[in-house]
């Protein structure tokens, strides 16, 4: 081999080594400067045919998850373009309206951002509904008074708006509701007074159910 081969084939492999060197230099500053993070975002999920649950005649026993939660791995600079936004994630309950249990698997949230990003639901991926179906009842309001009216004053009349209450809830819940009770406090009245007071739901053994409150509008007259 002369020495114009050898010069050329020692330019040669210094020209590798020098990219190679500047391909390690570069990832080294990048990593430096750029590094590969991971955040967590909360990404909401949209219902769609929610309605359809109560027009079914279906009650949701428990709260379902909201949102889900996911793991996004990216360029930090790149995911300082990122936001919970950025990612789409529905669920139809059209397929599960029926009364029972149902475990719904999550898909996948669709990112419709444009930064280079991996990205997937971090822990739980499914959402639980548990139907049952509706009950309805109507009770009649029971109006409990405390305390004693001003020294000379007695109650002349107590009239409520409404005098029922409708109850729709659990099948399971509202079976079990025997009475509704309204308290108002007339200690020292000494004149006419409406009040504004919540109804409370009561099981025939006297326990408070669980019933979504409602309120009634109580006049009590004195004379």
């Amino acid at each position: 081999m002369n020495n114009d081969t050898k010069n050329k084939s020692s330019k040669n492999v210094i020209r590798v080594i020098s990219i190679i060197l500047a391909v390690i230099f570069w990832f080294l500053i990048t990593n430096r400067e750029n590094p590969i993070t991971t955040v967590r975002y909360d990404v909401p999920i949209q219902i769609v045919n929610e309605s359809i649950i109560k027009d079914r005649k279906l009650h949701v026993v428990e709260d379902y998850i909201k949102t889900v939660e996911i793991s996004v791995r990216g360029r930090r600079n790149s995911l300082s373009h990122v936001s919970a936004s950025d990612f789409h994630l529905s669920v139809d309950f059209a397929d599960y309206a029926v009364q029972g249990e149902h475990s719904i698997k999550l898909d996948k949230p669709v990112y419709t951002g444009g930064e280079v990003i991996n990205y997937e639901i971090f822990g739980k991926n499914t959402l639980d509904l548990i139907l049952e179906s509706t009950g309805e009842k109507m009770l009649e309001i029971e109006c409990i008074t405390e305390g004693t009216p001003d020294s000379g004053y007695s109650v002349s009349s107590i009239d409520m708006v409404p005098e029922r209450i409708p109850l729709e809830n659990l099948s399971s819940l509202v079976n079990e509701a025997v009475s509704a009770r309204v308290t108002v406090n007339i200690d020292r009245l000494n004149s006419d007074k409406t009040y504004k007071e919540t109804v409370k739901i009561y099981d025939r053994n006297g326990n408070e159910l669980d019933i979504l409150p409602q309120n009634v509008m109580v006049d009590v007259k004195v004379t």
